[in-house]
């Protein structure tokens, strides 16, 4: 809990939101969300976002949950990540679709069997998500993997967010993810990508993404010389 409160004597590193976002300092939007957050605006944003309800892409079915947190210790833990909430690769993908679709669900996913017309984040939220998911790719966390990829097309970089967390199972499993969509501008592509290994292993989500951004843009290469 000490780190969600102020403490000027313990508060030495600053960090602005987009660098937090870059490379995952969660503790700074668990602290955000216990000072401008209370947990039933938590838990009906995450509904907002599909979770708790039944996701269809393309037919293809997912349902991610969330639970209620307990506290102000909860709120900030599942505002970090760590709790409360278990999301899905394909959850994960449609979320950034809807990202870079403008904020709108594309219209082959539906929410509880139904498509949703309303906006569910603003042009400005859009804008600002986008630039610090670049800031990831190029400056932050996924930089290692997805850094140099390019559209050849002129569309930018890779817009992404990583994760990493054990999982509290008893499993013993490490757990790395990617969800994102290339390239930034006009959009082409959502993924994610999960790597789950026991013990924690060399290989990780980011080289996952890396190689099958890699072998869409090869693809795209190939079918625009036969044309």
């Amino acid at each position: 809990m000490g780190n969600l409160v102020d403490s000027p004597k313990r508060d030495r590193q600053r960090r602005s939101l987009g660098t937090a976002f870059a490379y995952s300092t969660n503790s700074v939007f668990g602290k955000l969300a216990v000072n401008h957050l209370t947990i039933d605006e938590l838990v009906s944003m995450a509904e907002v976002f599909g979770f708790n309800k039944k996701l269809s892409v393309d037919g293809r079915e997912t349902r991610s949950r969330t639970t209620r947190p307990g506290g102000q210790l909860g709120l900030g833990r599942m505002a970090a990540g760590f709790t409360n909430s278990f999301l899905s690769p394909l959850h994960g993908a449609a979320l950034a679709a809807m990202i870079a679709n403008g904020g709108y669900w594309p219209e082959k996913i539906l929410v509880n069997g139904q498509h949703v017309d309303e906006q569910v984040l603003s042009d400005r939220t859009v804008r600002n998500l986008k630039a610090v998911m670049v800031q990831a790719a190029t400056g932050g966390t996924g930089t290692r993997h997805v850094g140099g990829i390019r559209d050849p097309k002129g569309g930018g970089s890779v817009a992404l967010k990583t994760g990493t967390l054990n999982s509290r199972d008893g499993s013993g499993l490490h757990n790395s993810w990617m969800v994102g969509f290339f390239p930034a501008e006009k959009p082409r592509i959502a993924f994610a990508s999960l790597v789950s290994i026991r013990g924690g292993g060399a290989m990780k989500s980011g080289h996952l993404t890396k190689y099958a951004l890699k072998t869409l843009l090869m693809l795209e290469k190939n079918r625009a010389g036969r044309y």
